[in-house]
């Protein structure tokens, strides 16, 4: 049985938005009828049919309203000898706010906070812990990185001068074929030590090959290709390549022309003719003799320790994968990372103890790889900030009372609530309370919105509190992506717009209702 979804037939891969009207129509067997049904964890129904008065066709209406995801369709046919049998298809539902290009502004602004949050969080120093409050401040992240690769070119660039200045050259056997004339000719092309291998002779009984047109000549030739030039040229091609990764960055224009300077510079010191047939250092085996008695080739070690000292790093983001028909996922961690960054971003704030970014050694020296991770048994950051214990978790389960006998925090009614983002206030003497967000990538038919969501908010505002029944959700806010700015209500329920380049409704909210929570502790 063929099925029409609007006039067009349904082919793999279909799909439609949020809010978008929808007309199935197919026509039955000769004799049959037919029912179309809805299939899936948040669609099941029955479609009501109806006929076009002329047309064998039979059809049917549907709105998916705020649901996304994909929904089964089942489309019975029963025949007047009772037989059945049926059809199934698959449609895909897609929020209808984001279209390709939102989907790409997430996807790299997900990219650029993490990677902002892994030098916030983790530090970017091998062995980093976070196990004690760090109090120095977040610098800005794209000024810093800069300048640990500037404040080292002035040094390699003198360090690779001087020692374009007075190279040494070492001697390296090598094998080499030359015509048999010239390996006779004291004049030739041969200088120093020559070994000359002669081809074995046949056995007496046979006749004597042919004279060999070439002989294969043992060569010292002069090289300098070193252990300390290979240092040199993995510094200078790492540095390349940290500043190469800044240009993926958004970068204001002074910083701009700063790091392009600096990309010339460091193509100019890879272009050295000491280097030209020198690889980069494959095996690292500490400071060689040259190094603990030249302070030249002893510079070029401070600089690969310092390298190694302050690694790059890459970050394995599930995000980054998430195809386009799971956007309300990818807004869920946009907006988790964005809270983050806010928080990293109080005044006065101590990193207590993290656990969104497992780092791991790559097999380069200089890399270390961060896996970000949406871990719900867990905080995903814990900090101290005047004197109040902030824990950050993603999507934690509020338990019935009952369920949760260890819980600071559980369910007031007989449910478990599921929120996205949920900040723990915690003061010296005791529990202070909850700020619930919960990302809703929905939009209602005017673009606003939608009631439901509110209705969550409501539900989290009044059904999460202590173990004796006091409620401690402070306010309930509804992340969306609608236009700016925000609200909140008496009630203590609000919504904020968020989008990519949109992000302060969040900073300035998250600002106020910490500081309310203070001044209420006072």
């Amino acid at each position: 049985m063929k099925l029409l979804l609007n006039n067009v037939p349904y082919s793999a891969g279909t799909t439609v938005q949020a809010w978008q009207d929808v007309v199935f129509a197919s026509v039955p067997p000769p004799g049959g009828t037919l029912a179309l049904a809805l299939e899936g964890p948040l669609h099941s129904q029955k479609l009501e049919p109806f006929l076009r008065p002329g047309d064998p066709a039979w059809y049917w209406r549907w709105n998916p309203r705020n649901d996304v995801g994909r929904v089964a369709l089942v489309l019975h046919a029963t025949m007047p000898d009772s037989s059945t049998f049926q059809s199934r298809y698959q449609i895909d539902i897609v929020p209808r706010k984001l279209d390709q290009e939102h989907y790409a502004l997430l996807l790299r602004d997900i990219e650029q906070v993490s990677r902002e949050l892994v030098y916030g969080v983790a530090r970017s120093s091998a062995g980093a812990t976070l196990q004690q409050p760090n109090e120095a401040p977040l610098p800005n992240i794209l000024e810093w990185y800069l300048v640990f690769i500037t404040s080292r070119i002035d040094r390699l660039e003198q360090v690779a001068h001087r020692i374009s200045r007075q190279l040494q050259f070492s001697a390296r056997p090598a094998q080499v074929e030359v015509p048999i004339e010239q390996a006779h000719q004291p004049s030739g092309p041969l200088t120093g030590h020559a070994t000359i291998e002669l081809p074995p002779l046949e056995p007496p009984d046979e006749r004597l090959s042919a004279v060999p047109a070439t002989l294969s000549v043992s060569q010292v030739f002069a090289t300098s290709d070193t252990y300390e030039h290979r240092m040199l040229r993995s510094v200078i091609d790492e540095l390349h390549r940290r500043a190469r990764q800044v240009a993926d960055m958004s970068l204001s224009p002074a910083l701009q022309r700063q790091h392009t300077a600096t990309m010339q510079r460091l193509a100019k010191l890879r272009r050295l003719s000491i280097l030209e047939d020198v690889p980069a250092l494959e095996q690292f085996r500490g400071m060689s003799h040259q190094m603990r008695h030249d302070p030249t080739y002893r510079e070029v070690y401070r600089l690969w320790q310092e390298l190694r000292q302050y690694p790059t790093f890459s970050v394995v983001n599930p995000a980054l994968h998430l195809p386009i028909n799971d956007l309300p996922r990818l807004y869920e961690i946009w907006c988790v990372l964005h809270v983050m960054d806010t928080l990293l971003g109080l005044p006065g704030v101590a990193i207590c103890k993290q656990h969104l970014f497992a780092a791991a050694t790559s097999s380069s020296d200089w890399a270390l790889v961060y896996t970000l991770h949406l871990t719900e048994n867990a905080p995903l950051l814990q900090l101290k900030w005047r004197g109040l214990c902030l824990c950050l978790r993603y999507q934690p389960r509020y338990r019935p009372v009952r369920d949760a006998t260890a819980e600071i925090y559980v369910s007031l009614d007989a449910h478990v609530h599921i929120p996205d983002i949920v900040i723990e206030v915690q003061a010296p003497d005791g529990p202070l309370g909850l700020l619930v967000l919960d990302a809703k990538y929905r939009l209602d038919a005017s673009g606003g919105l939608p009631l439901d969501a509110l209705a969550d908010a409501y539900t989290y505002l009044g059904g999460i509190g202590l173990a004796h029944g006091q409620h401690s959700t402070r306010t309930s806010m509804v992340l969306y992506p609608g236009g700016e700015g925000g609200e909140q209500y008496a009630s203590g329920v609000g919504a904020l717009a968020l989008l990519p380049e949109r992000v302060s409704p969040l900073h300035h909210w998250l600002h106020y209702a910490l500081n309310q929570l203070v001044l209420g502790e006072q």
